[in-house]
């Protein structure tokens, strides 16, 4: 009787994958780190973090496909996008209040000045406000990691202590101290410095505000 050959099937056959299995793992901890950070991923940043893992290779390989972004997300379930809206309840809160309170504030301001005789040249206006990168509209589809429970994100607001800061101080005779920028999580990626400020200055907190220890410091 003749001896059939054992026929290996190759299931691997297909469309080739734009990522190895290592690749896509490494996007998805991308896109956990960034959410962590406060800053989840848009389409955008996932799409360019794919195309960097795939510049390296020899040959080197072109771009990902139109329809690479859709495929990933089908394929990694834990991942859900998310509608996202900048809205600050406080700042809007403090801008719908009452003119008086303002008035009182400055009332108060011109007494200390006169009782300590504060000159023009003494007297600083720090003003710290959350820095949100890379989003530059009102709303944003962004992809986070599926919660147990239904929990609501919000684009980083002014006063949500989980954001990059920036510091300015300025006193009333024009003179600025350089800028201060304070991560709550150091960027990972290649830092375009040429065009920043001179004399900006960088500091890392838990909070990603202004504390006493980067005052001394």
């Amino acid at each position: 009787m003749p001896m059939l050959a054992s026929i290996e099937v190759d299931n691997s056959r297909g469309r080739p994958r734009n990522l190895d299995e290592a690749e896509e793992r490494a996007v998805i901890a991308y896109i956990v780190w960034l959410e962590r950070a406060g800053f989840p991923c848009n389409q955008l940043l996932i799409e360019e973090a794919a195309n960097d893992l795939r510049a390296p290779r020899t040959p080197p390989a072109g771009p990902i496909g139109d329809g690479w972004y859709r495929r990933f997300l089908r394929d990694n379930p834990q991942l859900q996008k998310k509608l996202v809206r900048a809205f600050d309840r406080e700042r809007a809160g403090f801008e719908a209040g009452d003119i008086e309170d303002l008035q009182q504030f400055y009332t108060d301001l011109g007494v200390a000045v006169k009782n300590r005789d504060i000159e023009a040249s003494q007297m600083f206006n720090a003003d710290e406000c959350g820095i949100r990168i890379g989003a530059p509209r009102e709303r944003l589809e962004v992809i986070i990691v599926k919660k147990m429970l239904n929990a609501k994100h919000d684009v980083v607001s002014f006063t949500n202590r989980e954001s990059t800061t920036m510091l300015r101080y300025a006193n009333t005779t024009g003179f600025m101290i350089p800028p201060l920028m304070v991560f709550k999580t150091w960027p990972t990626e290649s830092w375009d410095v040429d065009d920043l400020e001179e004399g900006i200055r960088f500091a890392r907190s838990e909070s990603g505000f202004f504390n006493a220890e980067i005052s001394m410091d």
